[in-house]
């Protein structure tokens, strides 16, 4: 007769806790959109940038290679200056790349595999040696959008 105290004090305390639910509803104010603008130039290697649109937490996105194909940004001018010497950088796309140099793109955007349907774009230079990156000398990025 013991156990009954302690198994009804236990369910009593169950209930308790389990009866004490409250639903919030809460409203998320809607996110303001701004350009993300990613940029990197390490010694020896050449500046890459590549901009994107941020997007609200809650947006519906059907694959991974649409939502990025959605947020990303073409239409900009990216300049690096060198030592307070200005150099635009051109936009280059997945689909402008021969296929020998889409292996390449694929180790240096970090895919194992490029999605199909997606036409990654990024803003860098490989052809000018004054844009490659060099211990002691002072970078600057500007993007016009």
């Amino acid at each position: 007769m013991r156990q009954f105290p302690i198994t009804f004090a236990l369910l009593l305390g169950i209930l308790a806790i389990s009866s004490c639910e409250k639903v919030l509803d809460v409203e998320v104010p809607p996110g303001s959109i701004a350009l993300v603008i990613e940029g990197s130039i390490e010694n020896g290697g050449f500046p890459l940038v590549i901009i994107s649109r941020s997007e609200e937490y809650f947006s519906p996105i059907s694959t991974s290679a649409e939502a990025l194909a959605n947020v990303l940004v073409d239409d900009a001018s990216v300049f690096v200056s060198v030592d307070g010497v200005e150099h635009e950088l051109p936009i280059v796309c997945l689909s402008d790349l021969p296929p020998e140099l889409l292996e390449i793109a694929e180790d240096i955007l970090g895919f194992e595999e490029i999605p199909v349907g997606l036409d990654f774009c990024a803003y860098l230079d490989l052809f000018n040696p004054a844009l490659i990156g060099q211990v002691g000398k002072s970078y600057g990025l500007r993007v016009v959008h």
